[in-house]
């Protein structure tokens, strides 16, 4: 076979493995290899290759390589469960920081707690043995039939696989147990030497390193703001029946569709109108609504949103934008590559802005700004602003948490809050729908239909996006007074009709086609639906239109 790795063309027998070839490129990667992209498809390490293609290695240190690493975890942990007699129990529920939180169902009086040492013993077991986990390529049909025979807790995969048009299914098999994964799991066992398992709320973290430091465990730092929006998602999610793509699917074809999207966007209203009677209980009343979360999360649809349900309170609050205080583009911060950093607080006018708000909220007249992001400059063009007493500002954008952006006010005048698309609905029982898969289908939708990107801008700009947000937004979403999850349980399907076709557009000679043909490897497993039953002011619509 012909290789090409690295613009270098090697040769190959047909049926070597990527892990024989790997140990030929160890020297030049700062951390372990632990999968690949084979023409743009994650691959294991075990997978052998039998025609001509192009690798690209994936390394632990990055954000694939360590979804690869955590992911394999979670087959361990099947394995020492199913040696300890603990079958058809786990569940992963959500991704809270290097953590996977699951619960196990227990059908006795034994509580987790009590067990957890045992896991983590019977894990470290499996890890030091290093047991191999094989890769397997087999027809569809037969793979059903292996699934349906074996005590794999996988009834819902099941139910995926029948209707998908590809004829093989990959799955993953060690000790005796099988199991299939949306990606890649390591090689062998004995990669996942850092992890820990600890007890969480009612049920178990399972800890993996971070991408600072591979080679040990960050300390823990708890997030129990994000857990609770989680156990809500999941709560809403079994309240509906549909926890997993397959129930999803199901009431596609049972024609339930409708009255699940009802359902959903009338939970979404009552939780934005308990917000605003919370807002309208505090005395005095909050002369600062700040609003702060990721990309995508549907932070101005939500603002609008509760703007209307503060009224019903009898309160009108006004709105301004942080964007129309932006420092000249001369003044503003750049990264280390030269570009500009949009994410950065200090490309806010913050003495200006802090200056107009002391006014406002004093009951004064001010002259608001206007940003003209063609020219990179600061107009005035006569609007003005002026509050009554009991009238609070709304303010929404990615540094609202952060008190610098308001430093002069006093903390007693604002109400945090953070909104973020935490996915209720899982693959199945093993594979979580990452949160930021819904958050990038979101944007490259949005960006195409109404900002003039194409998918493969959106995929290339979403890495530094993501760092953004990780210096920005998330360290401080636990100072937030209340949060509030934004995604709707049946968007996926309706995404899938805008999103799909945006990802086929991106050739196999782009850097983001190896993220493409993962999303459309998540996409294939929904069934579309038509997005006319999905309300005006639905949040969704801030990205789908209309």
């Amino acid at each position: 076979m012909k290789i090409t790795i690295n613009n270098t063309n090697l040769d190959y027998l047909p049926g070597t493995s990527l892990l024989e070839i790997s140990k030929n490129f160890e020297n030049l990667f700062q951390s372990k290899i632990v999968g690949a992209w084979v023409d743009g498809h994650e691959k294991s390490l075990n997978y052998r290759l039998t025609n001509n293609c192009s690798i690209r290695f994936i390394e632990l240190q990055s954000t694939i390589g360590m979804r690869i690493y955590a992911r394999s975890l979670l087959f361990v942990l099947q394995i020492a469960l199913n040696n300890l007699g603990i079958t058809n129990t786990l569940n992963v529920r959500g991704h809270l920081k290097n953590s996977f939180y699951c619960t196990l169902s227990l059908n006795n009086e034994t509580s987790v707690s009590e067990l957890i040492p045992q896991i983590k013993e019977e894990m470290q077991i499996i890890i030091n043995e290093n047991h191999i986990i094989e890769y397997h390529n087999i027809e569809k049909k037969a793979a059903y039939e292996l699934f349906k025979s074996s005590n794999s807790n996988n009834i819902h995969f099941l139910e995926l696989i029948q209707p998908l048009k590809q004829e093989y299914i990959s799955y993953y098999k060690c000790m005796n147990n099988i199991n299939y994964f949306f990606s890649p799991l390591v090689p062998y066992t004995k990669y996942l030497k850092v992890f820990d398992v600890v007890p969480y709320r009612q049920g178990v973290l399972i800890r993996f390193p971070s991408l600072e430091n591979v080679s040990t465990l960050p300390e823990y730092i708890d997030s129990p703001g994000l857990a609770t929006i989680y156990a809500e998602a999941e709560e809403w999610a079994e309240y509906l029946n549909c926890d997993n793509l397959a129930d999803l699917n199901n009431k596609i074809l049972n024609n339930e569709f409708l009255e699940i999207m009802q359902i959903a966007e009338a939970l979404q209203e009552k939780k934005i109108a308990q917000i605003a009677d919370i807002i309208a209980t505090k005395k005095p009343i909050k002369k600062l609504i700040l609003i702060a979360g990721p990309s995508s999360s549907g932070k101005t649809t939500f603002a609008n949103r509760l703007r209307i349900q503060l009224i019903v309170n009898g309160i009108k609050p006004e709105t301004i934008s942080v964007d129309d205080y932006f420092v000249p583009r001369e003044l503003t911060p750049r990264l280390d590559s030269g570009e500009f950093d949009f994410e950065n607080i200090n490309t806010i006018d913050l003495k200006l802005f802090n200056n107009h708000l002391k006014k406002l909220l004093n009951g004064e007249k001010v002259e608001i700004p206007s940003f003209e992001f063609e020219t990179g400059s600061r107009k005035y063009t006569g609007k003005t602003l002026q509050l009554s007493p009991n009238q609070p500002l709304i303010i929404e954008g990615i540094h609202c948490l952060n008190d610098k952006l308001t430093s002069d006010i006093d903390l007693d005048k604002k109400f945090k809050i953070y909104v973020s698309a935490i996915t209720g609905i899982s693959f199945n029982e093993y594979n979580r729908i990452p949160t930021t898969d819904s958050r990038i289908l979101r944007r490259m939708v949005r960006d195409y239909r109404y900002r003039g990107h194409t998918p493969s801008d959106t995929l290339k700009m979403w890495p530094r996006v993501r760092d953004g947000e990780e210096k920005n937004i998330f360290p401080y979403q636990e100072s937030a007074d209340i949060m509030f999850n934004t995604s709707l349980i049946y968007e996926l399907p309706i995404l899938k009709k805008y999103a799909e076709p945006l990802l086929y557009k991106i050739k196999t000679s782009e850097p983001e086609y190896t993220e493409a043909c993962r999303l459309l490897n998540l996409l294939q497993h929904i069934n579309i639906v038509d997005n006319a039953n999905v309300p005006t002011n639905s949040l969704l619509r801030e990205f789908i239109g209309n």
